[in-house]
């Protein structure tokens, strides 16, 4: 599961990254919410921390802007201080959980795996991305009304970029979500999957919603565009 936490500028790093990632995340640390935002724009994360060593209102500014800008991870805000006001404006602004320090790390693991849990149980049953048409619970995709035929890895891979569309996801990000307990997969079995993928799924000729970045990875576009036309972000 890849995260991000969100640090202070001016308070001392703290162990929470190296302790979450010996649990087995795979972890991203932001400095300030300037390079938190453009981590999020550029990565695909699952869950969101917002590790505030002082009570900072402009958090709630900067979840208010992840909110508005569509995107639907889970944040949790973790806290020096307790006051009920605090918590209810942190709720009120997008967040997911305010939670107080200290806190253990079972605790927090809990969190994170239930809230991850939940967003995934709130997701819409089917998605559409241009031709494409997902169905998230039968794990089947349809091209311009004709169901494709996935193995189970193509269909996993196919969702996960759907979810991030525009995004540009490296072949470790690939490996990590397809197998993450798993040392069987290398960047040769994630180009044999995207070359099946763009086989199946190319209604047209020319017609590939896979692009290649070159050096940097694969990124989905529902036009299948080549990714000159598409925006970075």
């Amino acid at each position: 599961m890849k995260l991000l936490i969100i640090e202070d500028f001016n308070s001392p790093q703290s162990e929470l990254p190296n302790k979450l990632g010996a649990s087995g995340y795979s972890v991203d640390t932001a400095l300030g919410f300037d390079q938190g935002m453009h981590a999020i724009n550029k990565n695909a994360y699952e869950i969101i921390i917002i590790n505030q060593h002082v009570r900072e209102s402009s958090h709630y500014g900067f979840v208010n802007n992840i909110r508005n800008h569509g995107k639907r991870f889970p944040i949790i805000i973790l806290a020096d201080i307790g006051r009920w006001q605090d918590a209810a404006q942190a709720l009120d602004s997008g967040a997911d959980a305010y939670l107080v320090k200290p806190i253990t790390l079972d605790e927090l693991d809990a969190r994170i795996k239930a809230l991850v849990r939940r967003c995934c149980e709130l997701s819409p049953p089917t998605i559409k991305a241009g031709v494409l048409m997902l169905d998230v619970y039968r794990k089947q995709v349809d091209v311009e009304g004709v169901t494709v035929k996935l193995t189970a890895s193509e269909y996993r891979l196919l969702e996960y970029l759907v979810r991030n569309s525009s995004i540009i996801l490296s072949k470790s990000d690939l490996i990590k979500h397809l197998h993450s307990n798993s040392y069987d997969t290398t960047p040769n079995v994630i180009e044999v999957l995207i070359g099946r993928l763009r086989r199946k799924l190319s209604c047209e000729k020319n017609y590939s919603p896979i692009q290649t970045v070159k050096g940097e990875g694969y990124v989905f576009s529902e036009h299948g565009l080549a990714f000159k036309n598409l925006e970075r972000r």
